[in-house]
């Protein structure tokens, strides 16, 4: 575990989160990118993780990833009394760990919270104790069909709960997508930052040798998510023709979280065969060696109210790899995706919100007549189009935001 205090103290953006940082999840890479973004000369970001770190090598001190320092404070799980703890202690521990970073800024300092972290103690300690200006950064609005009881779920209350609560009483708020931002933009100071990507971190696309098959990459979790089961039949179909290569990859879940899953089930995982490979859980390294080997990235996601509000981190790190995304549109993917440019678009059923088997085993049966050739136009144009989800080009705007704060 590194130590509980920094040894530099002159940062003046904090990204506080609680995730598996660095190199972690969706979350921890959210973390990163808004540091980067801030970190533009003017100002020094620093990361503070309240969970232990994910790299051995950093024992104590500050770590460095991705150009930002960041330090872990966070305790290992324990038992229901010790997360209990942990979360009542964890406003009290972030003030301390944030009054030693900014002890020397020459400017006021700006913190940025996730909504599930932000409550009253939190905005007290670090706002009125510290004078700190607190930003809370708003990613997703779950839909109380995500939970198992619906709008009596606890977690679903304490989700609208947290995000009421900072649309009210935070400084400025942080918004992923235009629906949150239509939500929050009459409530507080606001701006909008999708998942915006480093293009430092991902070489040029290279063509590939035309002989494999055609690969789709699937990254994530589809447990509440993203749509699996008609593209897995998909694939299954046109595997049982015979007639093409075909292979759809899955980074993430095993076959045993799969089976479990209610969108795929045992019944698919028994019938795979060779072109579907789940992979499991990937380190980020690994992950971007598969989206630079993939001809597509796969994401499809049903026309529902948390797909509209949120923005796939994996769409700008598909297209920096130079991989074009095949799927349908949601949330503000429109702005940024062209069908047969940089993506190919699925049109989804306009009864059910979803893309139905006919229409992915359609398209899929286009593109495996696609040559070599096309499949590198497509994937040039992918890095190209990164640029517009590109820290560099987003990164004037949040400077700016923060500074009017």
């Amino acid at each position: 575990m590194t130590k509980s205090t920094p040894e530099s103290s002159d940062y003046d953006v904090i990204v506080v989160g609680a995730f598996q940082y660095p190199a972690g999840d969706a979350s921890a890479n959210r973390m990163l990118s808004l540091a980067q973004l801030a970190s533009d000369g003017k100002r020094k970001a620093l990361v503070v993780n309240d969970r232990p770190a994910l790299r051995s090598d950093i024992n104590e001190g500050i770590g460095s990833y991705g150009g930002i320092d960041y330090i872990c404070v966070g305790a290992r799980d324990g038992g229901r009394l010790l997360r209990l703890v942990n979360r009542w202690t964890r406003a009290a521990r972030l003030r301390d760990v944030v009054r030693a970073a900014t002890a020397n800024s020459k400017q006021r300092v700006v913190i940025t919270l996730p909504s599930g972290l932000f409550n009253v103690g939190a905005y007290l300690m670090l706002n009125r104790g510290l004078a700190c200006i607190v930003v809370v950064d708003v990613v997703e609005r779950h839909d109380p069909e995500q939970f198992g009881h619906g709008r009596l779920d606890p977690a679903f209350l304490r989700h609208r709960w947290t995000s009421w609560l900072a649309s009210r009483l935070a400084d400025g708020c942080i918004v992923i997508s235009t629906e949150l931002q239509r939500r929050f933009a009459s409530e507080c100071a606001t701006i909008r930052i999708p998942a915006v990507v480093n293009l430092n971190e991902f070489p040029n696309p290279s063509p590939s040798d035309g002989h494999g098959p055609l690969t789709l990459l699937y990254s994530g979790n589809p447990a509440t998510k993203d749509q699996l089961g008609s593209l897995i039949d998909a694939v299954i179909s046109i595997q049982e023709t015979g007639d093409h290569p075909i292979e759809l990859r899955l980074a993430g879940p095993d076959a045993p979280a799969l089976t479990a899953n209610a969108d795929v089930g045992a019944v698919r995982v028994s019938r795979f065969g060779t072109a579907i490979k789940p992979l499991g859980r990937l380190t980020r390294s690994e992950l971007r060696d598969e989206l630079r080997e993939a001809d597509f990235s796969v994401l499809f996601r049903p026309d529902r109210g948390y797909a509209r509000a949120g923005f796939p981190t994996k769409v700008p790190e598909s297209l920096a790899a130079g991989t074009p995304i095949f799927g349908n549109l949601s949330s503000d993917l429109s702005m940024y995706l062209v069908d047969g440019r940089n993506a190919i678009i699925c049109a989804s059923n306009p009864e059910t919100g979803e893309v139905d088997k006919s229409e992915l085993q359609r398209q899929l049966t286009e593109l495996l007549r696609a040559d070599a050739e096309e499949l590198f136009r497509m994937r040039l144009a992918a890095r190209a189009s990164a640029v517009h989800l590109s820290v560099s080009v987003w990164s004037p705007a949040f400077v700016y935001w923060v500074e009017s704060l």
